[in-house]
């Protein structure tokens, strides 16, 4: 009878006291990027169009265990409206003029909740496009890599006017570009 006492207070002992080293694994830990790549993807009149910039910045506080992120405590990411190119010189004069970016030179978001189950997180962000901030939805992917790493990959379609945006019009007016556009970014977040 001694014998099955000991191996229950051995069993109870080991559920008691291990449960603090599970938690504690699962810090929190403050990671960043100065490369966090962005892009934003639209239509017009003519043909579709892309602005891609890979000079973003993000800071964010997660809480990361081995191979896997539970939860996301911070996320801030702005991003140069000027570092966005399409390759054609005149398409990004007149997007920076609609976006505004004299008076708003970024375009930025900041997580307000959510949550992450899975490698997915689904939470809700401050998105701030031309001077005008909005909550909006977000999803996307989430993983911690062997590296020590954290990939953020996730898109957002939104209607540009919501954020006082005009879509830009060229060669006077022939071509128009399309109010709804897809803003996709890729951050890869290191300690």
């Amino acid at each position: 009878m001694n014998r099955f006492f000991s191996i229950v207070l051995v069993l109870l002992y080991a559920s008691v006291f291990n449960t603090p080293y599970a938690q504690e694994a699962a810090a929190l830990t403050s990671m960043s990027t100065s490369k966090a790549k962005m892009e934003i993807a639209g239509t017009s009149t003519v043909h579709d169009w892309e602005m891609t910039a890979a000079s973003g910045n993000c800071t964010a506080q997660l809480s990361v265990n081995g191979t896997s992120v539970s939860s996301i405590s911070s996320m801030k990411f702005s991003i140069n409206v000027a570092d966005l190119k399409s390759g054609k010189g005149p398409m990004d004069s007149n997007a920076y003029k609609a976006l505004k970016s004299k008076e708003n030179p970024k375009i930025s978001a900041e997580w307000v909740s959510g949550t992450v189950s899975g490698g997915n997180f689904k939470g809700k962000v401050k998105l701030t496009i031309a001077g005008t901030t909005k909550e909006t939805n977000l999803e996307g992917t989430i993983s911690a890599n062997a590296s020590g790493t954290v990939t953020v990959k996730g898109s957002k379609s939104i209607n540009m006017v919501e954020y006082g945006v005009v879509p830009p019009s060229f060669a006077f007016g022939a071509m128009k570009t399309g109010k709804d556009v897809v803003i996709s970014f890729n951050l890869v977040l290191t300690k």
